[in-house]
């Protein structure tokens, strides 16, 4: 007994020597492996950054995380078979059913589209197209209106009624939110090709307006793809812009908010913090000052002017007012994106300062 555990403890001394021996080549070979594992990964996440949707379609954070949970829980899923993306490109202009609406139907509906997030960023034209397309729908109490992992066929606007957003958890159903005679759902399912991330129950009687995913898409998805061309060509022709390469300039053009402005309208007020920059879009501005309690006209800016930026680059308040001249129409760079995206810029923005002479005093 004792021979075999002496002869144990020979082997096992052995073993060690051996691995302190080659500890240098096993190092080596991890360090590879380790090298392997990070080329893998770091392939891995360009491939999926290929497939991000890149159309710039704007929903509040609770829509995305939503649409995130469903995104994750898809291949899981089999209970709809969900259509293919939609491809703005590849669609011909078709026609878009009008459906009747009384004036006062009309003007409650406007009045509840203006509210939603999503279609914030249309132009009047689309938002008329998208107000005429909407339809009224009559539910029953306890109707599911919407059922979790279902295709995505509508998008509703509450007209009246009680809805409770329901999410299945570990087998059980649970109540996520409710709406009372306000609110809107079902878009994130047309944005995404994804199946439907939770239930919508009407516990009352109710009214909704209906719009389907073919107009929807026709709409929303290709109003916001030919929004984003109609930036891009409008970045394209900014000077200060040109130090912007193609993936900045794209990513510019996804943080730009439409901004409609009607004659005589206030876009920013002397003394006002400064929240962000304008790009003209169409229309023109008038720039002018409070000088010992008399308006001093300073400038005009035109289609493919700016204006904001300069208060931005010196955390400074707005120290004139601007004013549309006719009806205006800009796009809008919020401060924070303008701190992300603008760097590239700043030079030439403060290059200007100097060539023009700017003062503090006179910042916009």
């Amino acid at each position: 007994m004792k021979v075999v555990v002496n002869k144990n403890i020979h082997d096992v001394h052995i073993r060690l020597e051996f691995v302190y021996q080659n500890k240098q080549l096993l190092t080596a070979i991890f360090v590879s492996l380790l090298v392997i594992i990070g080329t893998i990964l770091k392939l891995g996440l360009k491939n999926i950054n290929r497939y991000v949707p890149v159309t710039p379609v704007q929903v509040s954070r609770s829509e995305r995380r939503l649409a995130a949970e469903a995104e994750s829980s898809k291949n899981h899923r089999r209970k709809a078979v969900v259509g293919e993306t939609y491809n703005p490109e590849a669609d011909k202009n078709g026609e878009i059913v009008k459906h009747h609406k009384t004036d006062a139907q009309r003007q409650n509906l406007q009045t509840n589209l203006k509210k939603i997030l999503l279609l914030q960023n249309l132009y009047s034209e689309q938002f008329d197209q998208i107000l005429d397309a909407f339809f009224l729908k009559t539910v029953k109490s306890g109707e599911y209106v919407i059922k979790e992992g279902d295709e995505g066929d509508y998008f509703y606007v509450i007209e009246k009624g009680t809805y409770s957003i329901i999410k299945e958890e570990n087998g059980l159903p649970k109540v996520i939110q409710k709406y009372i005679d306000a609110g809107s759902f079902g878009e994130l399912a047309l944005l995404y090709s994804i199946p439907r991330s939770a239930s919508v129950k009407a516990e009352t009687e109710g009214l909704l307006w209906a719009l389907d995913s073919k107009t929807f898409r026709r709409i929303i998805i290709k109003a916001a793809h030919k929004n984003r061309k109609a930036y891009l060509d409008m970045i394209k022709n900014v000077k200060i812009l040109s130090h912007l390469t193609e993936k900045e300039r794209m990513s510019l053009a996804d943080n730009l908010v439409q901004k409609v402005y009607k004659d005589g309208e206030v876009i920013l007020k002397e003394g006002d913090e400064a929240n962000g920059m304008y790009f003209v879009i169409d229309g023109h501005v008038s720039i002018s000052k409070n000088v010992n309690g008399k308006k001093v006209n300073m400038k005009s800016v035109e289609k493919g002017g700016y204006f904001g930026e300069l208060a931005l680059l010196t955390n400074a308040q707005r120290a004139a007012t601007a004013v549309a001249k006719g009806k205006l129409t800009t796009a809008f760079l919020d401060a924070q994106a303008f701190s992300r995206l603008m760097g590239p810029c700043e030079d030439a923005m403060r290059a200007n300062m100097e060539k023009y002479g700017i003062k503090k005093e006179n910042i916009v």
